[in-house]
């Protein structure tokens, strides 16, 4: 891992190509970027104005004897004595001949320079000392590109450009002109802004949303024949999670640095790898001295270069370098450990060191030792590189260290979280009516209050006997129980009952036990045939008594009447104070009774989308159905913004964009029964870029978004924690302006706080201020909130993400409900995961009650991903009113059950296999809470398969790899 030591600090502006070539380091904006064993720390001289104030943009030095510099009206300036710092070292601007502005230059050496101009067309010069026009060709473009935003040369022979359309081009012969460049497509979804070169044939390129794509054989996208081919193999990773990358520059060593728009770099001496190969640095530059670009030659004493947004240049002469050590025999090797195994109770968990033996004579001498951590915390005795899941474990976040010791040194690294969900039934039971038991002239009924329940449970018992064709009621009485309090209710026979019973001497009389079955949730709790034997001398004995019974039970129930009546007026009160408070805003809790549904543009459309584009999406939210289903909210994601506000500091849309303005779009989506929902950040930056979000404006906008109509609002937090917000504080403060906006409208609030701990940089965020202890502040501000990081990118959402989700929003069941929702992200079907996949997500999100969220293009949406997300019976699981989250009840090794009780007294199964091996899963009836009954009906949700069960059998099936089997089950 590479740790950086940067100079310079605050924001950048846009950055062109940073390039290093040849064995170069790399410095970014002031900051010199190399081996934290180098020792190295440069002297910068102070600024030159060299450009008349204009912005430089770009700058790439081959050698010690040639810089050249672009400016920002396009033109160039060369200096063959970059390290005389001063002025006169360098030559007046000067524009090339029908380029119409240069945007980024690269030089492999004294003799080729290429540089890209405005229109996406390259020019070259094999004379780039000599600073006139006559030494640059004529602007060419390469083949099949319309529009060169980079270019990056790692040698005379390769030369490699990116476009904003999402294609690469490369050539081999790079002086040669247009027809030696070839292109491939790259990233169809998402626009490169910047590439970065090194020998012999590896490439970095980064998009505009934080993911880079490396390649170690970019020459061969040539393919054969010369022609555009897929040779070429291009690993990818999200790496900037918070701001638009800008610019790269890669070294010989390996070295990748990236820069991005809201003042940080990210940094990787593996590029290749995943997260968390790529370490961020802060860096805070004053806005005066915003670094643009820089290049830096280690050739003699070594020198960098740095260009500023002012047109000034900074340059810097590298330390000697120190005596390298006699080399090892083995040397420094990096862990880049993972966990195997399936996180639950009582399952082992292995810890692959995955380290890295390139470049190592042999493993013989690597040591490797192991430490297990529980929510960032080492584990006493977790030394091994097996753990077995205990107890304690379970709702906690796991991770293994693994330190690769050598002649060398160490090296440590931490793995990915993974999550113990809670398991078992627990408390989400409802309530419980045990077998009564018929007394002289009542009879006994044991009672268990649903701990879910909302306030206290309310039961109702009542006799009933059918006398000629009629029911007539004999004995009745409501009993109220505090959530999980166990107690016995009693119901006496009434003064008609007991003339009965002492007519027939023999009477059986119906018991019906109705009331609370969990949350807020009534209904027919229990059935069952009493019989009450007795004389005439006993009923006549006990008339008084029973009159006297009766006249006490009409003093308790009308006692009881007016404290229930006093308590519904004070509550009425409470509701009328707070609407008060809130300017007629509806409470939260109202604006989702279950989980909110809807389709979002994130994995549909990156940051790219328009007004057209949305209503295309939403006009098939209806015509496909979908909107009928319950999917109503139209939720325009990062990109919908880019930050401007008028003079008064209102948001000010662009009208390419949104041609008729916000107020019209929601008006019309209102009129076809959708809902809207917009993205902003608790921070002033967002996760699209600098000012995109609320801070400072919270009320402000949302205000705004209440008078153009707006139904929901996602509040991000890649701002608030580059800022060091709190978020619990600042989503309570945004839930307030919510409560307090003008136009007194209600708006349902998501909070994405997507962060673990440790994502942003080391100990930021803490876990307290991650997405890990969401729960803890969210039932109080929003709707929702986030419980783990994103599941993807568009068109990259993994099975194995799906799963780390699943675990980590099971962690904390009991903090969701009516009103507010763990979230684990949304759903992505046709984003890279097999139709099977992205069936067991639906699955497990129906179970978890999660909100849906489709974001996918539904244009393409394909029919087994169409159907999935229609099904009736799984979305009503998730839809379900009592609102309680799926429990696993059982694991081992990939097989899973994970059982929901709903609101009638059936529960859902769900059968998963982790694994990519067919297994066959078993519970039961029993085991999964079901009350005792002779029989069970099994519906299986996606085949719609009815079944029949004697009690007390299995509940099993062969599951297919990577699949789920849904089923709900009733007691007959």
């Amino acid at each position: 891992m590479v740790i950086l030591n940067w100079r310079a600090t605050n924001r950048f502006s846009a950055l062109a190509l940073l390039c290093a070539v040849c064995g170069l380091a790399c410095a970014v904006a002031g900051a010199i970027a190399v081996p934290a064993d180098a020792a190295v720390s440069p002297s910068w001289s102070g600024a030159v104005e060299i450009d008349q104030g204009r912005t430089l943009s770009a700058i790439s030095c081959p050698s010690l004897g040639l810089c050249v510099a672009v400016d920002g009206a396009g033109g160039a300036v060369v200096s063959t004595q970059p390290a005389a710092g001063g002025r006169g070292s360098w030559s007046a601007p000067f524009m090339i001949d029908g380029a119409a502005g240069l945007t980024s230059i690269s030089c492999t050496s004294t003799s080729l320079c290429v540089a890209t101009d405005s229109e996406g067309h390259a020019v070259r010069s094999t004379h780039p000392a000599i600073a006139q026009p006559s030494s640059w060709s004529a602007p060419f473009a390469s083949e099949g590109v319309a529009g060169l935003s980079s270019v990056s040369c790692a040698s005379p022979t390769l030369c490699a450009a990116v476009a904003s359309e999402g294609r690469v081009a490369v050539s081999t012969e790079p002086s040669a002109g247009a027809s030696s460049w070839h292109t491939r497509l790259l990233d169809p979804s998402l626009g490169l802004v910047a590439i970065s070169c090194f020998a012999p044939a590896s490439c970095v390129a980064v998009d505009n949303t934080g993911n880079a794509f490396a390649s170690s054989n970019v020459a061969a996208a040539l393919g054969t024949g010369g022609l555009p081919g897929s040779g070429a193999t291009w690993s990818s990773t999200a790496f900037d999670l918070f701001g638009t990358p800008t610019a790269i520059s890669c070294a010989t060593t390996g070295l990748c640095v990236t820069v991005d728009s809201t003042g940080y770099a990210y940094a990787s001496d593996n590029p290749t790898a995943l997260l968390p190969a790529w370490v961020p640095s802060g860096i805070d530059i004053q806005p005066a001295r915003a670094l643009t670009g820089v290049s830096c030659v280690t050739e003699g004493p070594g020198l960098c270069a740095a260009v500023d947004a002012s047109g000034r240049v900074f340059t810097a002469e590298l330390p000697a370098p120190a005596v390298p050590s006699p080399p090892s025999e083995v040397g420094l090797v990096q862990p880049h450990p993972s966990i195997a195994g399936t996180p639950a109770l009582g399952q082992p968990l292995t810890c692959r060191p995955g380290i890295s033996t390139s470049g190592v004579t042999g493993t013989s001498g690597v040591a490797l030792s192991y430490a297990w951590l529980r929510d960032t915390r080492a584990i006493a005795g977790g030394g091994s590189p097996v753990y077995v899941v205990g107890n304690n474990d379970v709702s906690h976040h796991l991770q293994c260290r693994v330190t690769a010791t050598t002649a060398a040194g160490s090296l440590s690294a931490s793995s990915a979280f993974v999550t113990v969900p809670a398991g078992g039934l627990g408390s989400i039971s409802e309530t419980f009516v045990g077998a009564p038991h018929a007394g002289r002239f009542a009879v006994k009924v044991p009672l268990t209050c649903s701990p879910q329940a909302v306030g206290r449970c309310t039961i109702k018992l009542r006799l009933s006997v059918l006398s000629r064709r009629v029911t007539v009621t004999v004995g009745a009485s409501t009993v109220r129980l505090r959530p999980g309090q166990r107690s016995s209710a009693t119901v006496a026979l009434s003064t008609t009952g007991r003339r009965l019973l002492a007519h027939v001497r023999r009477l059986a009389v119906r018991l019906s036990v109705s009331g609370t079955v969990v949350g807020a949730i009534s209904a027919s709790l229990k059935s069952a045939t009493v019989t009450f034997t007795g004389s005439a001398k006993a009923a006549a004995g006990k008339k008084a008594q029973a009159g006297r019974s009766r006249q006490a039970g009409r003093s308790r129930q009308a006692r009881r009447s007016r404290q229930a009546r006093r308590s519904t007026q004070a509550r009425r009160s409470g509701h009328r104070e707070l609407a008060s408070q809130a300017g007629g805003a509806t409470p939260a809790s109202v604006l989702a009774p279950t989980p909110y549904m809807g389709w979002d543009t994130y994995f549909t459309f990156g940051g790219h989308f328009d007004e057209g584009g949305v209503l295309e999406q939403a006009s098939l939210l209806l015509t496909r159905g979908l909107a009928r289903e319950g999917y109503r909210y139209v939720w325009l994601d990062v990109g919908w913004w880019q930050g401007v506000r008028n003079a008064t500091g209102a948001i000010a849309v662009n009208p390419a964009q949104w041609p008729h303005g916000m107020a019209w779009l929601v008006s019309t989506l209102h009129a076809a029964g959708l809902k809207v929902g917009l993205y902003t950040d608790a921070g002033s930056v967002g996760c699209g870029g600098p000012s995109q979000g609320s801070y400072g404006h919270y009320q402000q906008d949302v205000n705004t978004f209440a008078a153009w109509g707006i139904d929901a609002v996602k509040v991000d937090f890649c701002g608030g924690v580059r800022q060091g917000l709190q978020p619990a504080a600042a989503y309570a403060a945004f839930h307030e302006a919510i409560v307090h906006n003008a136009s007194r409208r209600p708006l349902l609030l998501s909070i994405c706080n997507f962060l673990q701990p440790g994502q942003f940089a080391p100990e930021n965020p803490a876990p307290e201020n991650s997405a890990f202890a969401s729960y803890t502040f969210g039932p109080s501000s929003g709707n929702s909130w986030r419980t783990n990081t994103d599941l993807g990118i568009p068109g990259e959402v993994r099975f194995a993400n799906v799963l780390s989700n699943l675990d980590a929003d099971a962690a904390q069941p009991q903090a969701a409900g009516p009103g507010h929702w763990n979230d684990p992200d949304y759903l992505g079907p046709d984003q890279g995961m097999t139709a099977a996949q992205f069936r067991s997500q639906f699955s497990m999100w129906a179970m978890l009650a999660a909100p849906l969220m489709v974001s996918a293009d539904l244009i393409t949406l394909t029919p087994e991903s169409a159907a999935t997300v229609a099904n009736r019976e799984a979305i009503a699981i998730d839809q379900d009113p009592a609102g309680l989250q799926a429990r696993l009840l059982a694991s081992g090794g990939e097989a899973q059950v994970w059982v929901k009780p709903l609101s009638d007294g059936s529960r859902a199964i769900a059968l998963l296999n982790r694994g990519s091996h067919a297994l066959r899963i078993a519970t039961s009836a029993q085991a999964a809470g079901m009350p005792s009954a002779s029989s069970y009906a099994l519906r299986n949700v996606w085949s719609g398969a009815l079944s029949s069960l004697r009690s007390p059998g299995s509940i099993a099936a062969n599951v297919p790899g990577n699949s789920t089997v849904l089923l709900r089950v009733f007691a007959r």
